[in-house]
């Protein structure tokens, strides 16, 4: 968190606008049991790995749920099956 907390790292590593105050990250941090009404990690806004996704997409209610099903299917795959599945 400190490094995206101050304006010039922040923005040297792709956030146009600076850096988080220390006291928003840790409101609405996951981790910390902060922010329960908002089931994704971070706004569209504020996201710079989702953009490919449509930003109607992204707040579906069915996107989270689906986006943890198929992570766990891909890690249930690459841990059991993959050494069954290469020639």
């Amino acid at each position: 968190m400190l490094p995206l907390s101050f304006d010039a790292v922040a923005q040297l590593v792709g956030f146009p606008n600076g850096g988080t105050h220390w006291r928003d990250y840790l409101r609405y941090s996951k981790f910390l049991g902060g922010d329960q009404d908002r089931p994704y990690g971070s706004t569209y806004e504020n996201s710079i790995y989702w953009k490919f996704v449509e930003e109607h997409i992204y707040y579906h209610p069915w996107f989270p749920p689906a986006l943890k099903a198929s992570m766990l299917a891909v890690n249930v795959y690459y841990f059991f099956f993959r050494q069954w599945c290469l020639p």
